[in-house]
């Protein structure tokens, strides 16, 4: 059975989709029971039913979605620059998540 990603990380070029998976394995490894599914168009972690982390690949940055301002707000001290708004965070392709940021929003979405 295919993954849920699937049609959307074939759409990438190679080092993106590469980027955008390596990112959701991260935080997979993270997430108590991940699910993988789609919101909003783009491959997203779920864990009992409660939306974890959704990621996606722009033009000159990964977008992480953490869902909502206060895991943003809670891991702030972790983001240092780079550039936020609510509810996303914007990592340039020369600075990606790390994974202490990447767990630091799951624990953060796990323990809502």
């Amino acid at each position: 059975m295919k993954s849920p990603w699937y049609e959307y990380l074939n759409k990438l070029d190679k080092e993106k989709r590469d980027i955008v998976v390596t990112i959701l394995a991260i935080a997979k490894k993270h997430t108590l029971e991940p699910e993988e599914t789609m919101s909003y168009g783009v491959p997203t972690l779920k864990s009992n039913g409660n939306y974890i982390i959704a990621v996606a690949a722009h033009k000159n940055h990964v977008g992480v979605y953490p869902f909502g301002e206060a895991p943003i707000i809670a891991v702030k001290h972790l983001l240092g620059d780079v550039k936020t708004s609510k509810g996303t965070i914007c990592f340039p392709y020369n600075a990606l998540p790390t994974e202490e940021q990447l767990a630091a929003i799951v624990a953060f979405n796990l323990n809502r």
